[in-house]
């Protein structure tokens, strides 16, 4: 639809929408309504999330060169997460005077999104760019799946790769760390702000260092990065060795979090970004969806010994690496040229 209609249009919609959710969200709280009405409202709001994140980064897509798009989605990364920070201590202090207030916080952040996108984001889509615009051309994701079938196995490789590594950012990591090496509950809430720590301080870095090199070699080592972090999950309960583990997670996550995003933006075609990026969103929210079930089910398959848990996760790591370096760099390489687009006159 971005493809068609513009971004900006939905770059107003969606937090404006996303403004009701939590209001209702609110309401659902202060007056106790059934927990349903809850379930409703985080659903809905997901599918706003992952709309969202792919509106974002055809946005930035369109605003910059590719050689300026990973710089562009690594500082993207850095102000979502300080805006998360800034946001968990306000929704913090607003929590300590009521359970409801709490969902005041992201009303008001909501609120003040759509309104300075509505004051100050100018329509990014290029015109004249969009064939699909002016052929009226329907979308048939279905019955055109071998055009699509690049940026498909593209996402489901992104999703299962992020299924598996982010592993702690689900509740598996905070359990396995209170049943395995029994720290305590605010030891773990600092390991944890330790991330949001390393992304806003050392993001730019860290792009810096590993856009020197090809998307599918950073891509890989950025997962294997994981693979290091929960090994080390695996070792020892040292509260130092851990607070390292979670610095070269965040690392890993720092590499390949704007380097998907790049790629997706190189292979797209002009008129179909908002469509690719699209794509990718849908496989991501439904492989993140189960990213809990993978890690809690691990633990459950190793109780007895739940360490295994996290060998299992490196063993899977490297798998995912190898086929990321394999598949990435065939890719890449097929889609250098530049795409043409028809003339229509």
């Amino acid at each position: 639809m971005t493809d068609l209609k513009g971004r900006k249009p939905f770059a107003i919609l969606i937090p404006g929408l996303a403004t009701l959710v939590y209001l209702f969200m609110f309401f659902t709280v202060l007056y106790n309504l059934n927990i349903y009405f809850m379930f409703i409202a985080l659903v809905f709001n997901s599918y706003l999330g992952n709309f969202q994140w792919g509106l974002v980064n055809s946005i930035v897509t369109d605003s910059y060169d590719e050689s300026e798009r990973i710089s562009a989605f690594s500082t993207f990364r850095i102000t979502s997460n300080a805006g998360i920070g800034v946001g968990l201590i306000f929704a913090g202090i607003f929590f300590s005077a009521s359970t409801a207030y709490f969902f005041l916080v992201p009303v008001i952040a909501s609120l003040s999104e759509c309104l300075i996108i509505a004051g100050f984001l100018k329509e990014t889509m290029k015109s004249g760019i969009s064939v699909r615009e002016e052929r009226k051309k329907p979308l048939k994701l279905l019955s055109n799946m071998g055009q699509y079938r690049t940026i498909i196995v593209m996402s489901i490789l992104f999703s299962v790769s992020g299924t598996i590594a982010n592993q702690y950012e689900t509740p598996a990591t905070p359990i396995y760390f209170g049943t395995q090496w029994h720290i305590p509950v605010y030891y773990i809430s600092a390991l944890f702000a330790v991330n949001t720590a390393v992304v806003v301080f050392f993001q730019a870095g860290i792009t810096k260092i590993f856009s020197r090199f090809r998307e599918n070699l950073s891509y890989s080592a950025g997962i294997l990065l994981y693979g290091v972090g929960y090994m080390i999950f695996a070792i020892t309960g040292s509260i130092l060795a851990l607070a390292i583990a979670i610095v070269v997670l965040t690392i890993g996550e720092s590499v390949i979090s704007p380097i998907s995003s790049t790629v997706i933006s190189k292979i797209a075609p002009p008129d179909q970004i908002g469509e690719y990026f699209g794509i990718n969103s849908f496989f991501g929210g439904i492989f993140r969806s189960s990213s809990a079930i993978v890690g809690v089910g691990l633990l459950q398959i190793f109780a007895s010994t739940e360490t295994f848990a996290y060998y299992t996760l490196f063993l899977l790591i490297l798998l995912v690496s190898v086929i990321s370096y394999t598949y990435l760099g065939k890719t890449i390489k097929k889609t250098a040229q530049p795409i043409v687009v028809e003339n229509l006159g």
